[in-house]
């Protein structure tokens, strides 16, 4: 079995970004274990990011289109690359507020993190709610078949003769049969009591 493999690829990074930006961003998600930051000929870079643990890179996947720095990023899996369009998109906020704190807005990526998180939990839940509704549907269909066929099973042997004719048999043979019981009981009860008195 292969290694894991724990990279994603980042598209579309402004060439104002540093190694140390990316860093920094990517350390919201998990350990990053190695950062390889190119120029494209497009004047934006790509960079490939490692991460230590898997989650990290699940996690890294929901920052998708989020801006670093003045550029929406694509960040895709390392194996998911092919012939992918790089978009530039500006930002005055994002310059402005860089140029004020010098780092990258934490705010954000932990917004753009729990607003990803929580339409995935959204579309998690819409697709439990659909499965249980149909599950609910056939459960419920599969009860009234089954009520269905116990009362049309009832309904066949109390309508059939020799059913009756065996039940009524069956009732004589048990009553016969709890009188003679009843009987033996009594004359054992009157030899008893007749044996003690003696």
């Amino acid at each position: 079995m292969g290694a894991l493999n724990l990279t994603v690829q980042v598209l579309n990074i402004s060439p104002k970004a540093s190694r140390e930006d990316l860093l920094t961003f990517f350390s919201y998600c998990g350990t990053v274990a190695e950062i390889q930051l190119q120029r494209d000929k497009d004047k934006s870079q790509l960079a490939f990011v490692t991460f230590r643990q898997p989650y990290a890179l699940q996690t890294a996947l929901l920052l998708n289109d989020v801006p670093i720095i003045d550029r929406q990023v694509r960040i895709l899996p390392l194996d998911n690359m092919k012939n992918i369009p790089i978009n530039s998109c500006t930002s005055d906020s994002m310059n402005s507020k860089r140029d004020r704190e010098g780092s990258l807005p934490a705010a954000d990526v932990v917004q753009a993190l729990a607003s990803k998180s929580h339409e995935a939990l959204s579309s998690a839940k819409e697709q439990v709610s659909a499965t249980g509704r149909i599950l609910t549907k056939q459960a419920n269909s599969a009860i009234s078949a089954a009520e269905q066929s116990v009362g049309n099973i009832r309904s066949a042997v109390m309508n059939n003769n020799y059913f009756s004719k065996g039940a009524l048999w069956l009732s004589d043979v048990l009553d016969k049969a709890s009188k003679s019981m009843a009987e033996l009981a009594n004359v054992e009860d009157r030899d008893m009591t007749s044996g003690k008195q003696k």
